[in-house]
Order: structure tokens, then C-alpha cells, then sequence
């Protein structure tokens, strides 16, 4: 295996800067024996805790995994280049079309989730109901249509709550104006 050192040093040292180490050399090789430590005794104290601690463990690695890959899908380039707040004096926009975008595909995906899933308990509750538990699948038929409605109307009725918000308040100078 070859040996391979990295040194780093400081270009133009300031005078007004306290340094700790403006010239260091580091050796790569032992700092990757040092990591591989480390994965080493972070598996066995991992495997060592009970198994609810596990699952806490596992759960919460499970979150961070879903919640970063998700981050990654969503992101846009846009977001790099353009800052998420803008002072309201100069009187542009919050938040940028971009974010507006991404709210209007998931709102589309919901919708179209709710309805695939909607068709598919109504036809289960139809065959509840060929089974003669008419009461029970009368039932789930109402709450399958209600739980339909609220996610077909909540995006028209919140858009509706916040343009009225917004028509009240808009001439308000510490009112963020997102249309």
C-alpha cells in the first residue's frame, strides 16, 4: 500500500489571526485506519443495545433516509441560485414559483392517490356488503366518501382562505404577500 500525506498550510498568514496549526501535515492512511475503528465499535455498541433501542434506532435511520431521498427527488437547481427569503422592503415575492410548483405536483399526486385508494375501499365495502353486513359496510361507504371529499376540497378551500387573507391584509407593511 503506498503512503499518502496531505499538507495543508495557510498562503498569507494575518496578524491579527491566532492560528492553531497554519502548517499541518496529515497522513491519510492512518486516518482511514481510524475510520474503519470507529464503523468497527459503532456496530458492536449498536448490536449490543436491547432490541427496543434497536428499533428506536432503526426507525429513526429509516426517517432520516426517507426524509433526505425525498429532499434529493424534490429539490430543484432553482433553489441553489435564488434565497428562500427576501426582505419585504424591496416588495418581491417570498417564495419563489419554484416552491409553488413542487406544491402544486404533490397536491396533484395526493388527489390522485385519494381517488385510486377511494375506488378501491368502495369496492371492498361492496363486497362487504355482499357478505350481508349491509350496517358495517354502509358505514365505510360514508366515511370513505367523507374522507373523499375533505381531500378533493381541502387544496380549493385553504387556497380560498388564504386569497381572502390576503385580499384583508395584503396592503399591511409586515404581511407577506405570496400572490
Amino acid at each position: 500500500m503506498s503512503q499518502m500525506k496531505l499538507n495543508l498550510s495557510v498562503k498569507n498568514l494575518d496578524q491579527e489571526v491566532n492560528y492553531i496549526k497554519p502548517h499541518k501535515e496529515i497522513n491519510l492512511n492512518e486516518q482511514v485506519k481510524n475510520q474503519s475503528f470507529l464503523i468497527k465499535t459503532i456496530e458492536k455498541e449498536v448490536k449490543s443495545l436491547s432490541k427496543k433501542k434497536q428499533k428506536v434506532l432503526l426507525t429513526i435511520a429509516k426517517a432520516t433516509l426517507t426524509a433526505s431521498i425525498s429532499s434529493l427527488i424534490l429539490v430543484n437547481p432553482v433553489f441553489a441560485a435564488t434565497p428562500l427569503a427576501v426582505p419585504v422592503a424591496t416588495g418581491s415575492a417570498i417564495m419563489p414559483t419554484d416552491i409553488m410548483k413542487i406544491g402544486m405536483y404533490l397536491i396533484g399526486i395526493c388527489a390522485t392517490v385519494s381517488t385510486i385508494l377511494a375506488m378501491i375501499l368502495m369496492q371492498l365495502a361492496g363486497g362487504y356488503r355482499m357478505l350481508r353486513k349491509s350496517k358495517e359496510a354502509t358505514l365505510w361507504m360514508n366515511d370513505i366518501l367523507k374522507g373523499y371529499a375533505v381531500t378533493i376540497i381541502a387544496p380549493i378551500l385553504i387556497m380560498t382562505i388564504a386569497f381572502l387573507a390576503y385580499l384583508l391584509f395584503g396592503d399591511s407593511n409586515y404581511f407577506i404577500k405570496p400572490f
